[in-house]
């Protein structure tokens, strides 16, 4: 999914997040009909209101999201995201907010105002266009799936709070209407299967190793224990008690249950009829799909050819750089020889995993020296450096 340079919108900090990355704007965004400046304020105030009513509504329809944001008002809800219902409803909403948007139009908008309303009409109709391919029956593969998604909320490290025993408490009703996406996963990708809209083997054979690292027989081998072994230190002893019992008994009566039966489902069902293809044009329609991902992804209107070239370009301009760098410092060999030598050399290497991150969390202050340069708006919490998590640290690619 892709990425922003947004906070001077006249939007909240979290509309800004969802709308999207990057925009470029048509060459007569801003070649509006001249309108008196009272009417301007007043349909952009108009248009920031409906923002905000926009976001509210968009939080209760995705309680993960809403979760996510640091808004704890859904914690305990869980919707069934992957269901045809929940399609329906988005395109729905989808639908209803891009015409109220619309007929409020974009007349005598100019700057800020301007932007945020051609960010959200083109946000809103970008999601109305990706309905017409059927990711939907992809829903697993070992960068994006609901199983890992959900280790990461409920192990106590993520996004999902564990610090009253209300937090507790909503953790078990959202965990226990996990189960229900867990078969509309292995539903949909059964639907895939029909299809031919498969996910490619190199991706599915990296999710099963994932899974049989969450798979434990005793609640308390699991990541989803983590919350008991750090009850906070204010809660009683009954509190303790019972979320202990509940917690146990969710987790080896509802959760590995639903984690095993995808487990044999990946392994035994799927991962036969997956493609030995990679890119999206081996499924149907896949082109389309493809440039579509391109456009939405990028906000241009180059194709996927002429984005690739300008990757091919770039790599040659780098690789002169390299060049250049060779001759400086006396290498002899080959240009991959370098490469190998960058990546095996002792000189350019870290001890040991906590040496990199110790890296990595020293450039902090100079990232925090920066932010207030580029943004308007900062978020209450700091950023944090994490390692990824081990379950799937072997799966997952380079960049994380």
């Amino acid at each position: 999914m892709p990425h922003p340079a947004r906070p001077m919108l006249r939007l909240p900090l979290a509309i800004a997040l969802i709308l999207g990355a990057a925009t470029v704007l048509p060459s007569t965004a801003f070649a509006q009909a001249p309108a008196s400046t009272a009417t301007q304020n007043a349909k952009a105030a108009r248009l920031n209101t409906m923002y905000e009513q926009y976001w509210e509504e968009l939080l209760k329809l995705n309680p993960l999201q809403a979760t996510f944001q640091g808004d704890n008002r859904y914690n305990d809800q869980l919707p069934n995201t992957l269901s045809a219902q929940y399609r329906q409803q988005t395109h729905d909403f989808n639908t209803r907010w891009l015409k109220q948007v619309k007929d409020v139009g974009s007349a005598g908008l100019t700057g800020q105002d301007l932007l945020s309303y051609e960010m959200f009409v083109r946000d809103r109709e970008d999601s109305l266009e990706a309905e017409k391919f059927p990711t939907w029956q992809q829903p697993i593969n070992q960068f994006y799936n609901f199983a890992s998604t959900f280790v990461q909320l409920g192990s106590g490290t993520g996004a999902q709070p564990f610090k009253t025993v209300k937090d507790y408490d909503n953790w078990l009703k959202r965990a226990a209407q996990a189960p229900a996406l867990f078969d509309q996963a292995i539903a949909n990708s059964r639907e895939g299967v029909k299809n031919g809209v498969v996910q490619p083997r190199a991706l599915m054979v990296k999710v099963i190793p994932q899974l049989d690292a969450l798979i434990k027989d005793k609640a308390e081998d699991t990541l989803f224990w983590g919350p008991i072994k750090n009850f906070p230190a204010d809660f009683s002893d009954a509190d303790k008690q019972r979320l202990t019992k509940q917690y146990k008994q969710l987790i080896e009566t509802q959760l590995m249950p639903a984690y095993r039966e995808m487990r044999t489902f990946v392994a035994d069902e799927y991962l036969p009829k997956t493609r030995a293809t990679s890119g999206l044009d081996a499924l149907p329609d896949g082109a389309a799909w493809y440039a579509f991902n391109a456009r939405n992804s990028t906000t241009t209107d180059l194709t996927p050819a002429q984005i690739h070239q300008i990757g091919l370009d770039e790599v040659k301009r780098i690789h002169g750089q390299i060049e250049g760098v060779m001759k400086q410092v006396g290498f002899k060999g080959s240009m991959q020889d370098f490469f190998k030598f960058m990546q095996t050399d002792p000189r350019f290497t870290f001890a040991d995993e906590p040496a990199l991150l110790a890296y990595y969390r020293g450039l902090e202050d100079k990232i925090n020296q920066k932010i207030p340069e580029q943004f308007s708006l900062i978020p209450k919490a700091a950023f944090e450096i994490r390692p990824v998590e081990p379950f799937r640290a072997q799966s997952a690619a380079g960049g994380s």
